[in-house]
C-alpha cells in the first residue's frame, strides 16, 4: 500500500517489473495487485528474464551524466554524442521490452 501513499494526487500508477530468472509469476502478481486498495494500477511485466541489465545500467549512468550541469558545461562537445548514445540505448531497451512485456490492469 505504500505504493499508493506518496501524498500526491494521482489517477493511478504504472508499475514495471522485471526478473533476473525465468519464472512466470503472473498468478502471484494478479493476486497481489487485487489485494491493493486501488484499482487504478497497470502492471507491466515480463515472463522472460531481463538480460539487458548492462544496457539499463548504461542508460542510468548516461542520465546521471546528463543531469550534471557542471560536467555538461565543461564538456559541451560530448552533448551530441551523449544524445546519440541515449537514443540508441532507448531503442535497444524499448525493442527488448516491447517483445517481452505483458500488461494487465486491475
Amino acid at each position: 500500500d505504500i505504493l499508493l501513499q506518496d501524498g500526491k494526487f494521482q489517477d493511478g500508477k504504472v508499475v514495471a517489473l522485471y526478473s533476473l530468472d525465468n519464472c512466470d509469476r503472473t498468478e502471484q502478481l494478479v493476486k497481489k495487485v487485487k489485494e491493493l486498495t486501488s484499482y487504478n494500477i497497470i502492471v507491466i511485466y515480463t515472463k522472460k528474464p531481463f538480460i539487458m541489465m548492462d544496457k539499463a545500467r548504461d542508460y542510468e549512468i548516461l542520465q546521471n551524466i546528463k543531469s550534471d550541469e557542471k560536467f555538461m558545461k565543461e564538456n559541451e562537445i560530448l552533448s551530441k554524442e551523449l544524445s546519440v548514445m541515449e537514443e540508441e540505448l532507448e531503442k535497444i531497451l524499448s525493442f527488448f521490452c516491447a517483445e517481452r512485456d505483458h500488461v494487465f490492469s486491475i
